[in-house]
């Protein structure tokens, strides 16, 4: 389920992108768990002003993460919100060998795909984006065709404000606005748990734990971390080791697999292993070798 105000802002969410978005983070929980998608049933409340465009445009996005992922709009509901849009979709999907989240055992190495904190780091660009900026991008749709342009980030505390290449900052908005799922059909023959970073690494990854009864040592050496994350992060004076591994929304695929047992082949998506399972606790190896306590920080949905 999506709810504006909660997982969207349409000040700065394209409805083509939202739609996208709203089958991208379905579809991952299947793969997560070593699944293939083949349907989705769809439930969509919209408020009295919403426009016939905008509708067209979410299911316009809506098409583009059925046809990428090879899925069928099986049915759903349509009504009307007296407030918010709130979007929920049902993915269905079936597993031959299906992954659990509990399975990791003592000694299995921790593997993370692609890189982490980009979706957060795109989260906090968008809100500090100046109107005319936002209405450019709204104006896009999926983010294309504006590369060669410049965008306005806004410092209230400080009343500064900095003009920045689009281009260098497009891979964290488009992480964030339109996220692709990750595979996992070539993983379930050797992985031993698995789960999508969805609320961020370090609250996920207490998960995998809890539900195996295990421990973890990761080391922040070995985080993947984008150029762009490095580069827009030091611009928002935001710390990029916070937003890899309490940042949310990056659904990259934690798993482990045992040590002697080779990672397979999957292709140009890159895969790091950024630690192993333990007996014990949760430990975070910081770039000094100082050692602490992982804690389950991340977003969570009915904190206060």
């Amino acid at each position: 389920m999506m709810n504006e105000g909660v997982h969207f802002d349409l000040s700065y969410t394209s409805a083509y992108s939202l739609g996208f978005k709203l089958i991208s983070v379905n579809v991952s929980d299947i793969y997560a768990m070593g699944g293939r998608p083949f349907g989705v049933l769809l439930t969509l409340a919209f408020t009295q002003e919403t426009s016939e465009d905008f509708f067209m445009d979410l299911y316009e996005g809506i098409q583009r993460g059925l046809d990428l992922y090879g899925i069928d709009l099986l049915g759903g509901d349509l009504c009307s919100s007296l407030k918010h849009t709130t979007l929920s979709a049902t993915v269905l999907g079936v597993a031959n060998n299906p992954v659990y989240r509990k399975g990791a055992r003592e000694g299995d190495l921790i593997f993370l795909t692609g890189t982490l904190g980009d979706s957060s780091l795109g989260l906090e660009l968008l809100r500090a984006m100046d109107e005319s900026s936002r209405l450019r991008l709204l104006a896009s749709k999926d983010l294309k065709g504006i590369s060669n342009k410049s965008v306005t980030l806004l410092n209230p505390q400080e009343g500064s404000s900095i003009t920045i290449d689009l281009a260098d900052i497009l891979i964290p908005l488009t992480r964030h606005l339109m996220p692709v799922a990750r595979d996992s059909q070539k993983l379930t023959s050797v992985a031993t748990s698995m789960i999508d970073v969805s609320d961020g690494l370090f609250i996920d990854l207490s998960r995998l734990c809890e539900e195996g009864n295990v421990g973890a040592r990761i080391y922040e050496s070995r985080l993947p971390i984008s150029d762009n994350l490095l580069g827009a992060s030091a611009l928002l004076k935001i710390d990029p080791i916070t937003l890899a591994s309490k940042g949310g929304e990056d659904y990259e695929l934690l798993f482990t697999i045992p040590a002697d047992v080779p990672l397979p082949d999957l292709g140009n998506l890159k895969v790091t292993p950024i630690g192993e399972i333990t007996s014990g606790e949760r430990i975070f190896i910081d770039k000094h070798g100082v050692a602490s306590e992982i804690k389950a920080a991340g977003y969570e949905h009915f904190k206060a």
